[in-house]
């Protein structure tokens, strides 16, 4: 009786094959995302997610960040860019995440942040102050409870979260029944998944507005930056508000003169004046839409983007405004660094700004100029992504290429050896197969394996 052993190593052998096609198909699935704005963008281990946002370009524009399966290409609400890998500006690292999909929120001018127990879970609140969550182990997407009282739903808040995972939400707007910005403080403990509320700030703070300069009772700016510093001080400064009067609805920008902190630890609120640096030094006139950063050495906050402009139609082109400016937190100095390399051709707002390794990633954005259905960036060639080396605290040099951090190369390594490992062993099967068995299976209804 003929046996059975050729055809078991046959199915082996398919069911392999079949393996590294899927394996291919789900590690190395790549796909060209429509360019957005006021998206969120997340980092955990090796991968910066990308969640919601104003949608433009690639698919028509909708301005409630809605997606429709049959207007947008998969993948389109949710994905990632793989950090973990050598890529550059012509070569995107984008992976769609399709699992749960059909749970993903739909958002934009939403919060995020990374929480939960083990640092490995994306926390987005949107304008409605509804919470979702997505585990990046399980890639599950969850409406999960949260205790305590729901805060009034905001938009174009920058979130910080702190080491414990408490999500810091300060001010934003609503625009129903009535427009209307906030200077309020809620706080998301993502660990024990509860509301909590701060302390409300009541700090006077300079508007730059149609006309004039002025002082305002409250700072309550939406489109602001705000960032977590290692003492678990919070700087906020900068954004905008509007008034409504007889006139119609009046735009204000809060000025850099003075920058507001806020001490997780205590509650408590402060006011900062800001002076310029005796070397390159500046005191920018505010802007909102712009991107806050810590630097490398956790001394200074760096300042890309935004707009200065009160009717939402530029981009800070002129060169009394710089694109990027820097504020020394030990003396609370403002200066501008030098800045060469690929510099872009257009200034971005509503974008976002992620560090990782020597590198401060802009993703997206828009510049505000007409048409409004494609960002401007793109009509003079420049990239969805940027890279900024901001290595050298004075001098910041613009590439078009990004190397991963030496330390965070096993994904990398192990994505390059899977195919090469499992085709070897498909091989040393096969050879040992055909050095038993002459090359074919039987003989003389006896086989040799």
């Amino acid at each position: 009786m003929k046996n059975n052993y050729y055809f078991v190593l046959k199915i082996l052998f398919i069911s392999l094959f079949q393996f590294l096609i899927k394996l291919n198909a789900q590690t190395f699935r790549t796909f060209t995302p429509s360019p957005r704005d006021l998206h969120t963008t997340t980092l955990i281990e090796e991968k910066l997610y990308i969640s919601g946002g104003t949608l433009y370009g690639n698919n028509s524009h909708r301005d409630d960040g809605i997606i429709n399966s049959k207007d947008y290409i998969p993948g389109d609400v949710f994905f990632y860019l793989d950090v973990s890998v050598r890529f550059n500006t012509q070569n995107l690292t984008w992976r769609p995440l399709l699992k749960d999909i059909e749970n993903s929120p739909s958002h934009n001018g939403a919060s995020a942040a990374v929480g939960g127990n083990k640092k490995d879970t994306i926390f987005i609140i949107d304008m409605n102050s509804d919470v979702y969550s997505y585990n990046t182990k399980e890639n599950k997407w969850v409406k999960p409870t949260i205790s305590g009282v729901k805060p009034v739903g905001r938009r174009n808040m920058n979130s910080v979260v702190d080491k414990k995972g408490k999500i810091y939400l300060f001010g934003g707007y609503t625009e129903e029944p009535s427009l209307k910005y906030y200077n309020s403080m809620n706080i998301l403990d993502t660990k024990k998944l509860s509301w909590n509320i701060g302390k409300m700030i009541d700090l006077m703070a300079t508007y730059y507005s149609t006309s004039l300069y002025y002082e305002a009772a409250n700072y309550a700016p939406a489109s602001y930056g705000a960032t977590l510093l290692p003492s678990g001080e919070i700087i906020y400064l900068g954004g905008r508000d509007e008034k409504i009067t007889r006139m119609g609805n009046i735009s204000n920008i809060f000025d850099f003169d003075k920058v507001f902190i806020y001490d997780t630890k205590k509650d408590e609120w402060k006011m900062q004046y800001t002076l310029p640096r005796v070397v390159n030094g500046i005191i920018p006139r505010g802007r909102w839409g712009f991107s806050s950063v810590l630097g490398l050495d956790k001394k200074r906050i760096i300042i890309y983007g935004g707009s200065y402009n009160l009717n939402l139609d530029g981009g800070i082109t002129n060169t009394d405004f710089p694109p990027i400016i820097v504020l020394e937190i030990e003396h609370f100095e403002w200066y501008r660094p030098t800045i060469s390399g690929s510099i872009p051709t257009i200034t971005r707002c509503e974008h976002t700004a992620t560090v990782v390794g020597i590198y401060m990633i802009v993703l997206f954005g828009k510049n505000n100029e007409k048409p409004f259905d494609v960002p401007n960036y793109k009509l003079y060639g420049d990239s969805d992504v940027l890279f900024l080396n901001i290595s050298d605290n004075e001098n910041f040099i613009w590439t078009t290429s990004f190397e991963p951090p030496k330390k965070k190369n096993i994904p990398f390594l192990v994505g390059i050896t899977v195919v090469p490992i499992t085709s070897f062993i498909i091989y040393i099967i096969f050879f040992i197969w055909y050095k038993r068995t002459g090359g074919g299976p039987c003989k003389n209804n006896i086989c040799l394996l």
